[in-house]
């Protein structure tokens, strides 16, 4: 039995003995003030045989603005569950519309050249500064949750190669000062390429990945 299978009959055994259990579940994601409740609810919900779930768990995604993060989430919790079509709900301070069957299951399903700015970074730190490289793949993929069907990410999906650059530099130098409390603009742009052509592509990364940093950074980057 692989894992999936594991878990749907963990949580079928788990219904059979508490009938209210998706339920729980549910008003988990929908009281919870703790993220992690929140992801941990639905972890199990995307596994549940209950019918009811889809449309409890569309209705509160469109209801009110949540956490950018759990909206990713819960988008790929309704693709794993079977459902399709158009959701619009509020996100980062705007509407956006999305296709629930095109939201990445996973992080290596984003388009290539969404990747190639990870894989820029990481080309330019694991030697220098390995431990960046580190942060710079969880923080990348935080990111992409964070802006994913947002007007920004649409625009990422238009930039060419050479504005995976400018991308590259506005993370890694984010990563410096938020992290590791350093950085150097000059430097940075040095180290990639950063022309002056590049320099509006990389002043709008830098602010989107500023107001990420602010509304997602925790303690335990810097632990």
């Amino acid at each position: 039995m692989d894992r999936a299978g594991y878990i749907e009959e963990h949580l079928a055994v788990k219904a059979r003995e508490d009938s209210g259990y998706a339920d729980k579940l549910l008003e988990m994601l929908q009281d919870s003030q703790s993220m992690e409740n929140q992801l941990l609810a639905l972890g199990q919900l995307a596994f549940m045989d209950d019918s009811r779930i889809n449309g409890k768990l569309a209705e509160w995604l469109t209801s009110g603005e949540q956490h950018p993060m759990i909206q990713y989430k819960a988008l790929q919790t309704l693709k794993l569950r079977g459902v399709s079509g158009m959701l619009q709900f509020k996100k980062n301070g705007e509407t956006i519309l999305v296709e629930v069957e095109d939201t990445p299951s996973d992080f290596d399903q984003f388009p290539t050249h969404i990747n190639d700015i990870l894989e820029r970074i990481q080309e330019n730190s694991q030697t220098n500064n390995p431990a960046l490289a580190y942060f710079a793949e969880e923080t990348w993929n935080e990111f992409l949750a964070f802006v994913y069907g947002t007007s920004m990410y649409r625009q990422m999906l238009l930039m060419d190669s050479e504005s995976i650059d400018a991308w590259a530099a506005a993370l890694h130098l984010v990563l410096l000062e938020r992290v590791f409390e350093s950085g150097d603009r000059e430097e940075v742009f040095e180290l990639y390429g950063v022309t002056n052509e590049l320099v509006f592509q990389w002043e709008q990364a830098y602010r989107i990945m500023q107001q990420f940093a602010s509304a997602t950074f925790t303690g335990r980057l810097r632990d």
